[in-house]
């Protein structure tokens, strides 16, 4: 996995802080009963493209023999309630679609941190705008920030550092702020007060420029941004990005308006199906995680970024602009967006791609310039990371765009006694806290996290098992009297009985 995919959390972090990559208990509750079709462009044909991805889910692992889930089943596996995709083709609109009841096309959803690509794109149309370079060093430019906070080693600060992960700036991510609580400025994220719920922002010396995925780093760009142009940012945004290229479902307004609120709007799911208190949280860190959109409108974003770079003009984004966007600064991530060469085809492709995490909300889109195609996915459920990944992998077979083998395992069968052999309370030695339970079901094994997340595991070599929903592996060992087993090279003991907990 690469960085710019930003998809997943590795499986061990998920087991030690319970993070939001959860598969959930299932709930027939959660099933999209009613799906609404936008009216254009209609439903799908029988043997499209569409109506293959809506048929037949492709999982991270197939499992031979096993039927695979539609898109509606597979978002009660997730506890998914709404769904919403949209496919552009050859620089047009495919198709669009949201599932779940209540949701259609234009349902609004927060694009997480697929924010940062339109945020980059129009902070450099502002330093454009304003003949700055994105190499000149904008510390002094930055009111209202006591800089030997800030930056006490006096490091040079550039937007184009801080807009591609290279400024040593700290505060990966942000978790919004829940209904009815107070919600700080911007200048008070990037410094810190009472108000915040996450650190203030630092930077730290990065000679190497490496790579170091920071939230933070943004809120200074876009505190740049606000002062050097007198503009509060939701209006600088619409000015120089979301008017032009069109996007009318679109905003960067944290808090919604009352009348948007009150509209079309997808509500946010916690992992286990039950809705985010007050709907939502609310993002000041507005750069970072800060836009609503609609897959269609972002699609529209995304097709007028790849026009600009392919040399067009009139696309609402400037080729200039557009060529710093997508220029390469650290390995395979440009200004807010991951550039690659995808592997699969000969001699290379570009494809551009991000993936986002709000509160209740998960995000992702990929891109392909060459072919003027491009998928996005929008989510309102804490535990659809891995939702996103199967919708994506499904339209990459339907369509034909670039992708590795489709990975299929075959059944081990394990007897009966190995099976409950492996089950009970397992523990990491180091600390002796107990992590997460394993139990029999069938001829698999499920795996039940201490904060309640379920993951199924299924032999596929003697004491070896996967989870088909996500690809994980957990190798178990046995010597008679100790159990252990192995996830993402953390090693956990089984408990003895008389350490395990109900």
């Amino acid at each position: 996995m690469t960085k710019t995919f930003l998809l997943s959390v590795a499986f061990t972090a998920l087991l030690l802080a319970g993070c939001s990559r959860e598969e959930p208990p299932r709930s027939e509750s959660t099933q999209a009963e009613a799906d609404t079709q936008a009216p254009s462009p209609g439903s799908p044909k029988a043997g499209s493209e569409q109506a293959t991805i809506e048929a037949s889910i492709i999982p991270a692992v197939t499992i031979d023999g096993e039927a695979r889930q539609t898109l509606r089943e597979r978002m009660v596996t997730y506890n998914a309630p709404q769904v919403s995709v949209a496919v552009y083709r050859n620089g047009a609109l495919d198709w669009t679609k949201g599932y779940g009841e209540g949701t259609d096309a234009e349902t609004l959803f927060q694009a997480a941190s697929l924010s940062k690509v339109v945020a980059a794109t129009g902070i450099v149309a502002l330093a454009s705008e304003l003949g700055v370079s994105l190499d000149e060093d904008i510390s002094g430019d930055l009111e209202g920030v006591d800089q030997s906070k800030l930056n006490p080693e006096g490091v040079v600060i550039t937007l184009r550092m801080l807009l591609s992960h290279t400024n040593g700036a700290t505060v990966s991510g942000f978790p919004g702020y829940a209904a009815g609580e107070a919600v700080p400025t911007n200048l008070e994220v990037v410094t810190g007060s009472e108000r915040t719920n996450t650190d203030p922002v630092t930077i730290a010396a990065n000679p190497e420029g490496k790579f170091s995925y920071a939230g933070g780093g943004y809120q200074l760009a876009q505190l740049w941004a606000e002062q050097a142009s007198g503009e509060d940012f939701t209006a600088l945004m619409d000015r120089l990005i979301l008017n032009p290229v069109g996007m009318k479902q679109s905003t960067f307004a944290q808090p919604l308006s009352a009348d948007m609120a009150s509209g079309n709007v997808a509500p946010a799911y916690e992992g286990n199906g039950d809705p985010v208190e007050g709907g939502w949280h609310t993002y000041p860190e507005q750069a970072a995680a800060g836009l609503w959109t609609t897959p269609e409108d972002y699609g529209r974003f995304v097709m007028a970024l790849i026009g600009a770079m392919n040399g067009e003009s009139g696309t609402g984004i400037s080729p200039e602009v557009a060529t710093e966007v997508v220029r390469p600064v650290s390995e395979d991530y440009g200004l807010g967006i991951g550039v690659e060469m995808s592997e699969w085809t000969d001699g290379g492709e570009i494809v551009l791609r991000h993936s986002g995490s709000n509160k209740g909300y998960k995000t992702y889109f990929e891109a392909w310039p060459e072919r003027g195609d491009a998928i996005v996915v929008m989510t309102g459920a804490d535990g659809a990371y891995p939702l996103n990944a199967d919708i994506v992998r499904t339209a990459k077979q339907a369509y034909g765009w670039p992708m590795g083998p489709v990975r299929t395992r075959a059944r081990h069968d394990l007897d009966e006694d190995a099976l409950e052999q492996l089950s009970g309370a397992y523990i990491m030695a180091a600390d002796g806290e107990q992590y997460f339970t394993i139990e029999r079901d069938g001829q698999d094994l499920t795996l039940t996290t201490r904060r309640g997340a379920v993951y199924r595991m299924v032999p596929v070599e003697e004491y070896v098992f996967i989870d088909p929903n996500d690809g994980e592996e957990a190798a178990f060992k046995t010597d008679g009297n100790t159990v252990t087993v192995s996830l993402s090279g953390t090693v956990f003991e089984q408990a003895p009985e008389d350490r395990q907990s109900d």
